[in-house]
């Protein structure tokens, strides 16, 4: 097995035969993830390039987070976690977990002003931020 680290919060143990349904959940139970889309498929040995082993691959989306997000981290109980984790809790030959990012987030940078707004005119606006819990 082995577990996810996001944000400073520590999953529960993932096991290698996890469908997506298992790994959203035990993402989900973390504090700091919320609203993940999870697709697992099974992956087999390839002897030629593109190289890869027996294994299987999740791709996880978040949807309810917005912008770059860090990093999803992993370890495998040997005490060091990063985007490639070997050894520790894992079994079978040459075992490993990484991690790769496919997508980063974006925030919206256009805005559109209202044609109500004049431009020399002054104007004051209140900004608050919602962090999934609280105002």
């Amino acid at each position: 097995y082995f577990r996810v680290h996001f944000m400073g919060q520590t999953s529960a143990k993932i096991y290698y035969d996890y469908d997506a349904a298992a790994m959203k959940n035990t993402l989900e139970g973390l504090s700091t993830i919320w609203g993940v889309d999870v697709v697992s498929k099974d992956c087999n040995q390839i002897t030629s390039f593109p190289f890869s082993s027996d294994g299987r691959k999740w791709e996880i989306t978040f949807r309810s987070h917005i912008g770059n997000l860090p990093s999803i981290v992993v370890d495998t109980g040997n005490g060091i976690s990063g985007l490639i984790a070997t050894g520790g809790t894992l079994e079978g030959s040459n075992p490993v977990v990484q991690v790769e990012t496919l997508s980063h987030g974006s925030i919206e940078v256009n805005f559109s002003t209202p044609n109500t707004l004049k431009k020399e005119s002054m104007y004051f606006a209140r900004v608050t931020a919602f962090n999934g819990f609280k105002w």
